[in-house]
């Protein structure tokens, strides 16, 4: 049986950054969304895996970052903001689907 695991949270950029742990075991990363408060912020958004290997990584959204995807995950992940153009509080969703 699958079980849809949603990580929500807000966390606050310091000089253009933040990053959070992200926990998962075996299953598929189903969507990223993350969302500035302010519609014009920019920001890169990085997902990082337990061997530190760079396994998402995209430059300059704008206000809101929302990726439906199929991506295998196997441990616990990192997911960074960073070059905010605005240090404000984003909101997050990391949605799971476990096995």
């Amino acid at each position: 049986m699958a079980v849809i695991y949603p990580k929500k949270a807000t966390a606050t950029a310091v000089a253009g950054t933040f990053s959070v742990t992200i926990p998962a075991t075996a299953g598929i990363c189903k969507q990223i969304f993350v969302k500035a408060t302010t519609s014009s912020t920019t920001f890169d958004v990085k997902l990082v895996d337990i061997f530190s290997l760079t396994v998402l990584e995209d430059t300059d959204s704008t206000g809101l970052y929302n990726q439906f995807m199929e991506l295998p995950c196997y441990g616990s992940w990192t997911l960074t903001i960073s070059n905010a153009s605005v240090n404000e509080a984003f909101d997050y969703l990391i949605v799971v689907q476990e096995f």
